[in-house]
Parts: C-alpha cells; sequence; structure tokens
C-alpha cells in the first residue's frame, strides 16, 4: 500500500511540475509577442497603417488570450487604440492594465495620455488627466515613457502636458506654476528654454495648446 501511494505521489507531482512548465511556456509566449509588438511601435512612422496596426492590435489580444493577468498586453493593446484614434477602447484596455499593476508608472502616464485625448470632446477629462500625469512625476520624477513612433517622453514635457489642461482650464496662474516646476526641477534640459518661453507667451493670444501632444 505505502508503495502504491509512493508511485501515486511521484506522478500526482510530475503532473503538477508538467502543467507548471507547461503554463511558464505559455507565459513566455506572450511575453515574446508584446515585445515584439513594442518593438514596431517603437520604430518611427507617420501612420499606424504603415506598421499595420490592426495586427498589433490582434497579437496584444492574442497575448491577452493566453495570459489575462499580463498588465503589459492590456497597456500594449491600448497604445495600439491610441494610435488608432479610439481612445474609449484604449481607456478600457488600460484600466484593466491599471487593476493588475496599480503602481506601474507606464500605465498611469498612458491613461493621462488617454484622457487628454478625451477632453478634446469632454473637457471634464482634463482634472483626470492632471491627476494621473502628476501620479507619474510623484513616483518617478525623471519618468522616461516606452518609445513609441521613434520618441520617447520625458518627465519635463509630461509638465508641458499638465499646462495644456490647465490652459484648457482657463487656469493662467496654474499654467505659470507648472511652468515653473519644470525651470526649478530640471534646470540642466533644453526644456528650461521652452518654459520660459511659454511664461513669455501668458497674457499673450497664442494658446498653449498649439504646442503638440504626446501621441
Amino acid at each position: 500500500m505505502r508503495k502504491m501511494l509512493a508511485v501515486t505521489t511521484s506522478i500526482a507531482l510530475l503532473f503538477v511540475a508538467f502543467a507548471a512548465a507547461q503554463n511558464d511556456s505559455l507565459n513566455n509566449r506572450a511575453i515574446q509577442i508584446i515585445d515584439s509588438v513594442k518593438d514596431t511601435l517603437s520604430s518611427p512612422f507617420e501612420q499606424p497603417s504603415e506598421i499595420g496596426i490592426e495586427s498589433l492590435i490582434a497579437k496584444c489580444k492574442k497575448a491577452i488570450d493566453i495570459n489575462q493577468n499580463y498588465e503589459r498586453a492590456h497597456l500594449f493593446l491600448g497604445i495600439c487604440y491610441i494610435l488608432y484614434d479610439q481612445p474609449e477602447n484604449a481607456e478600457t484596455s488600460i484600466d484593466r492594465a491599471l487593476a493588475l499593476s496599480p503602481d506601474d508608472a507606464d500605465i498611469h502616464f498612458f491613461r493621462g495620455v488617454v484622457f487628454s485625448l478625451l477632453s478634446d470632446e469632454n473637457p471634464e477629462f482634463c482634472s483626470k488627466s492632471i491627476m494621473e500625469f502628476y501620479e507619474v512625476l510623484s513616483s518617478s520624477p525623471n519618468y522616461r515613457s516606452p518609445e513609441i513612433q521613434g520618441e520617447i517622453i520625458e518627465a519635463p514635457e509630461i509638465l508641458f502636458s499638465i499646462a495644456r489642461c490647465f490652459e484648457e482650464q482657463g487656469d493662467v496662474e496654474k499654467v505659470r506654476k507648472v511652468m515653473q516646476e519644470v525651470i526649478d526641477n530640471y534646470p540642466e534640459t533644453c526644456w528650461v528654454e521652452d518654459a520660459k518661453e511659454t511664461l513669455g507667451f501668458l497674457g499673450s493670444e497664442i494658446p498653449l495648446n498649439e504646442l503638440q501632444k504626446p501621441y
């Protein structure tokens, strides 16, 4: 009887080990898929059609089918939807990523980008965008985004996005404060001159929203 129990236990352990190895293999496959999506998105391009954005969306969904708890798959699906001009779908995907990894700075950054896009139709999203961008800077003062379209968004640029939101809300004093943050917190960067120039624009007819939004 003992010998039979030992054999049964060994078989059970082998089954568990096989299942774990199979699961690891599937998870690695999901990671590989998203890495390939990430590599494609990092290359410079003018139009999403140039990189086959629909096929990238399909790849992200495949990675999610493999591992629904892989937050980067949900995040990059959201990024693809941003580039595909579907901010509502992007919000849904990025919210799922946030639920899986609530402290991830990249997720908060792209959530801020989505809210910034949605604010074009509904100004109430400006406040949400500001909150997300400040969450990024609070956890990562020297934040650098994933490379998208050959560009990396850095912390001072996020402050410019925040300033645009305040400008859309008509709060010139907060715009002034944010530009001063750029000057005080990032004195060695090229963005200081842009901040000083923007401060000179305040009170003029030149709107801050002429500055390009990230993505």
